[in-house]
């Protein structure tokens, strides 16, 4: 199938109609491009990095404190 356009009445294009075949391959496109930008702004972020334990230290403790344990 072929995209198909919706056309206002000066024939300007406002919508498309694509194929969920089409729009799945996009969608994966779109989100594999976001996991790009995700790497170089954390590549690019100068802060040091924090160990998976002390992070998980801490939301466990707020968690603690807001469920009054």
């Amino acid at each position: 199938m072929e995209t198909k356009f919706i056309t206002n009445n000066k024939g300007e294009k406002i919508s498309a109609i694509l194929s969920i075949k089409k729009y799945n391959e996009m969608k994966e496109k779109i989100e594999e491009l976001e996991d790009i930008n995700l790497y170089y702004e954390a590549k690019n972020d100068k802060t040091p990095p924090k160990l998976a334990s002390d992070v998980f230290a801490r939301i466990e403790s707020k968690r603690s404190l807001r469920d009054g344990k």
